[in-house]
């Protein structure tokens, strides 16, 4: 039997356990907030989902700037760590609102780099090498997520737009 029953759900309620999985993500790795980017088929990157409106916030200035910790992530497939955002990424900072610090991993399906998972916190801190792996580990479990998500929905990848947290895309 299939962890989600197949097409017994709806998006929302997809979109719910999307988020209740982000909000475990970030306990476990004892942040203040985890938010979710991925890649569209068309290339888009859209703000898929977030623990709260610092991480929408975070994501949407990304996308909208077309740089940041995750954008670096999906551009280049691997793990992005910022101390500050103040210190190289000044303007995404004036508009990321309270999040400072952020820990961005790849999120890969088929080899491929589909999205990033980043993990933030209010305070700036030096992310080391035991928090890289931690993230990784955690991003191969929401992949894990995403899939059965996708399955649970027919196959069609994560929520529909207009279910999303956020919409926006570059």
């Amino acid at each position: 039997m299939p962890a989600f029953p197949h097409h017994a759900y709806g998006p929302r309620w997809a979109a719910r356990v999307l988020q209740r999985t982000l909000r475990s993500l970030a306990s476990i790795c004892g942040v203040d907030g985890a938010a979710l980017l991925m890649i569209a088929p068309d290339g888009r990157r859209l703000v898929v989902g977030a623990t709260d409106d610092a991480g929408r916030r975070l994501e949407a200035a990304e996308v909208a700037l077309d740089q940041g910790p995750a954008v670096r992530v999906v551009e280049t497939g691997r793990p992005a760590a910022v101390a500050d955002l103040r210190s190289g990424y000044e303007t995404l900072a004036g508009l990321a609102g309270p999040v400072r610090s952020v820990l961005a991993v790849p999120l890969s399906s088929r080899s491929k780099v589909v999205g990033a998972l980043a993990f933030y916190r209010r305070k700036a801190v030096n992310w080391d090498n035991a928090d890289l792996v931690k993230g990784e580990r955690l991003g191969r479990i929401l992949v894990g997520v995403l899939d059965e998500l996708a399955r649970s929905q027919g196959g069609q990848g994560p929520p529909p737009r207009d279910q999303c947290d956020e919409t926006t895309h570059k």
